[in-house]
């Protein structure tokens, strides 16, 4: 059985309130799998802003290009795996973070491993997703809306500019 998973979907120019199908795994899981291209989402409905007031078209089903997404907010309250994030912990110290994506800005805590090296870690050490917790998301261009989410993944070759805090 499919894992349904509710999702916003960020692109370079719009904005989609998608259930993505995650097949029984973690939505983080499923963006860094390097053997699918594509996020299958049902119930798709297409915004052109971030405040999501007027869609401007709805779909029962739709294919995002991994490539073309931003970033995804994942919009539940619950943990989506919580026995393999009990039986996958492993410790990590938060880091402020301001990240910067074609359209948005993204401020929040980048939770890393004790042993990483600061300076090394949009080169080298991230998966292509990467979650920010306590995330709160500017849109760059007028009417510049925000928006607050507990956890938002940015995918690493989207980023302009990253900006890490290594004094935690």
């Amino acid at each position: 059985m499919s894992k349904m998973v509710q999702t916003i979907l960020i692109t370079r120019e719009h904005v989609f309130a998608a259930t993505v199908v995650a097949k029984g795994r973690r939505l983080l899981d499923l963006l860094n799998d390097s053997l699918t291209g594509y996020v299958q989402a049902q119930e798709a409905q297409v915004f052109r802003s971030l405040d999501m007031q007027q869609p401007i078209a709805s779909f029962p089903t739709a294919q995002v290009h991994k490539s073309a997404l931003s970033m995804v907010i994942l919009i539940q309250d619950e943990h989506e795996a919580p026995l393999s994030r009990f039986y996958g912990y492993v410790q990590k110290i938060p880091h402020r973070v301001f990240v910067a994506v074609p359209g948005y800005e993204v401020e929040g805590q980048l939770h890393l491993p004790p042993a990483t090296k600061p300076t090394a870690v949009v080169l080298q050490d991230l998966e292509p997703f990467f979650p920010v917790t306590q995330a709160k998301l500017t849109r760059t261009s007028p009417p510049f809306e925000t928006m607050e989410v507990p956890v938002v993944m940015i995918q690493r070759p989207m980023v302009e500019l990253f900006c890490l805090d290594d004094s935690a």
